[in-house]
């Protein structure tokens, strides 16, 4: 569902109808909040928390979807190619690129599905948990609004190349909240 609403939202930004950046902005900051407040309802409720979480959140994904824009539309089979897109990865630089990214995003699944069992493991309360998920989306946020400009998107991918190292090795050796925290960002 997440990258069908963002496929949305940047159809809508190119018509001029949404201000993407402000967009994600707001998204950011509502998993940050509900980030932590998740970890809290887990810490005073728990377990049960989660399937109840999940059964209000679809109820309401469903009903916003009732009242989303229609989409523009899309040219019929006969007259686009369904190949393409897939054309763009045959230039190398796109593809090392892409492959890069896809890799690292590859990376952080087991983090996004195991993260949270191994901070408990280690002592970490729900709540705590909770915010150290929305500390990490927090540096996201923060650095979309401040990286300079001139740094190109592959430098940025190496950055964040270095960051995925580095975030592995911290995590694999350590149960200290403040190199937790910081590996977060």
């Amino acid at each position: 569902i997440i990258p069908l609403g963002d496929a949305l939202a940047i159809q809508r930004a190119e018509a001029g109808e949404l201000d993407y950046p402000k967009s994600r902005l707001l998204g950011s900051i509502a998993f940050i909040v509900t980030s932590y407040l998740a970890g809290v309802l887990l810490d005073a409720y728990g377990a049960m928390t989660v399937p109840i979480a999940s059964l209000v959140f679809t109820i309401g994904i469903a009903l916003v979807a009732v009242y989303l824009p229609r989409g523009r539309p899309e040219p019929s089979a006969q007259t686009k190619n369904p190949f393409a897109s897939f054309k763009i990865l045959l230039r190398p630089r796109i593809g090392r690129v892409l492959l890069a990214a896809i890799l690292i995003q590859a990376s952080h699944a087991a983090l996004y599905n195991f993260g949270s069992l191994h901070f408990r493991n280690i002592g970490m309360s729900d709540s705590t948990i909770g915010a150290l998920w929305g500390l990490g989306v927090a540096a996201e946020v923060a650095l979309f609004a401040f990286y300079p400009r001139s740094v190109s998107p592959v430098t940025m991918i190496r950055i964040g190349s270095a960051g995925t190292l580095l975030r592995w090795i911290v995590l694999a050796e350590t149960s200290s909240f403040a190199l937790i925290a910081l590996s977060q960002t």
